[in-house]
């Protein structure tokens, strides 16, 4: 072999050896890791049987909390602005003291408000009337298949009668903004 062959192959080897260190070694090394990645990734993730087991749990907690958001809605009244929730509020309690044979002396309003999520109207009612019917009024306005609430109860004696001053909340949802 001559002087220049030599140097030929010698410069052959040289750039064979830079294109191993170079390229093909990072480029390798950089196979592996990304191989031994998604191992990792695919051994962090559930087996298919656990992911569908997971999602039926999803599915069931949601229908428990769609039947539990059901019944939080039915105590709710339906009107959506505050004006028709107070007057839904009166007379639906209005109603219920004339089905007790309770005749109301005075009905004022307390107020409604919008706390954002869910209206509240408030009034106060005034009646006189014996014990029994008292008991028995307040007593199935608790039962209500409705939410209200009594903010405030005052009773005075009178005789043989009981003046009652009761101010009642209810509730209804916001109306959706538009």
């Amino acid at each position: 072999m001559n002087q220049h062959e030599k140097l030929k192959l010698a410069g052959l080897v040289i750039i064979t050896l830079v294109f191993l260190k170079f390229i093909v070694i990072p480029w390798h090394a950089w196979k592996e890791e990304t191989v031994s990645d998604l191992m990792h990734t695919k051994q962090s993730y559930r087996d298919p049987s656990k992911v569908i087991e997971l999602h039926e749990q999803i599915k069931s907690k949601l229908i428990g909390i769609k039947a539990k958001e059901d019944k939080v809605r039915a105590l709710l009244f339906d009107e959506t602005d505050t004006d028709s929730l107070s007057l839904a509020v009166r007379s639906y309690v209005e109603s219920l003291a004339k089905a007790h044979g309770i005749s109301i002396k005075r009905s004022v309003s307390r107020g409604s408000t919008d706390d954002g999520l869910l209206n509240k109207a408030s009034f106060q009612i005034v009646f006189t009337e014996n014990r029994e019917k008292v008991e028995s009024f307040l007593s199935q306005l608790e039962k209500q298949e409705k939410l209200l609430r009594v903010e405030q109860f005052n009773l005075s004696r009178n005789a043989m009668y009981l003046q009652v001053s009761v101010t009642v909340s209810g509730w209804s949802r916001r109306k959706p903004s538009e």
